[in-house]
C-alpha cells in the first residue's frame, strides 16, 4: 500500500469521524419550532431594564431560524452565576409560554443549563439590539 493511498484512507476517516462526532451527542431543541404557530417574542435584556416585544411575521421567523441552530450539549450542573442576562420568552397561539435564559456561552431552556457554543449566545444576545 502507497503512502498516498494511506494518507487518502486517513484523510477521509477523519472527516467521517468529524462528521458524525457534529451529529452525535447534542440535542436540538428547537429542531420543529414552527414560526406560524407563534404569536409573538419577548426579548428582555434586565441590564437596560427593558422588554422588546416582536409579532412580526418576518421578524418571528428571524428569531426562530436562529433557534434551530442551538446544539445543546451535556446539562450543567454547577449553579451559574448569571451576569446580565438575556431573556427570551416565546408565546404560543395556543398560550403555551417558553423560556430561554441566555448567559455566554450558556443557555438555560426548561430550567436546566446547557454549554452551547457562543458564537450562537452572543448572536441570541445580539437580538436585543438588533431590534430595540
Amino acid at each position: 500500500m502507497s503512502k498516498r493511498s494511506i494518507f487518502i484512507k486517513l484523510i477521509i476517516i477523519i472527516l467521517f469521524v468529524y462528521i458524525i462526532s457534529d451529529k452525535i451527542g447534542y440535542e436540538i431543541p428547537f429542531r420543529d419550532l414552527d414560526a406560524s404557530n407563534i404569536e409573538s417574542i419577548e426579548i428582555v435584556n434586565l441590564t437596560r431594564d427593558k422588554i422588546v416585544t416582536l409579532d412580526d411575521k418576518k421578524d418571528i421567523l428571524h428569531i426562530v431560524k436562529i433557534l434551530e441552530k442551538i446544539k445543546l450539549k451535556k446539562p450543567l450542573t454547577d449553579v451559574l452565576s448569571t451576569e446580565n442576562p438575556y431573556f427570551i420568552y416565546i408565546y404560543f397561539k395556543e398560550g403555551k409560554r417558553e423560556e430561554i435564559s441566555v448567559s455566554n456561552p450558556n443557555v438555560s431552556i426548561g430550567g436546566k443549563w446547557y454549554l452551547i457554543d457562543s458564537k450562537i449566545t452572543k448572536r441570541l444576545e445580539n437580538l436585543y439590539d438588533e431590534y430595540s
